[in-house]
């Protein structure tokens, strides 16, 4: 993955900041016979190589850095979604986070 933030089109700072990524990503999910009820998780890791610019940014001390997540939830009647980030974790103390995030979505 790639990211970029250019000035001309209004970034917090002056200069060019971007990241490149590379990383595993899982998904793994089981439902019942009729798909009423659907579980799942997500997990993912990545390297990130980003400017000097990106980690200023950021407020982390290293421009390469390990980020992950793991996700858990379920779907319910199909278009129903609750999903609970329950693992944030990085190399970079100030990207961890060990709370518990909650979503929702309407999947159409």
């Amino acid at each position: 993955k790639g990211t970029a933030d250019f000035p001309e089109f209004g970034t917090n700072t002056e200069d060019f900041a971007g990241s490149l990524s590379l990383g595993l990503d899982i998904y793994g999910d089981a439902s019942l016979d009729n798909n009423s009820l659907r579980f799942f998780f997500n997990f993912n890791i990545n390297e990130i190589y980003g400017t000097n610019v990106f980690k200023n940014n950021l407020g982390i001390n290293n421009s390469n850095f390990i980020f992950g997540q793991l996700t858990i939830g379920f779907v319910v009647a199909e278009n129903l979604k609750f999903s609970l980030i329950v693992s944030t974790f990085s190399s970079e103390d100030a990207l961890k986070n060990n709370k518990v995030v909650f979503g929702g979505q309407i999947i159409h």
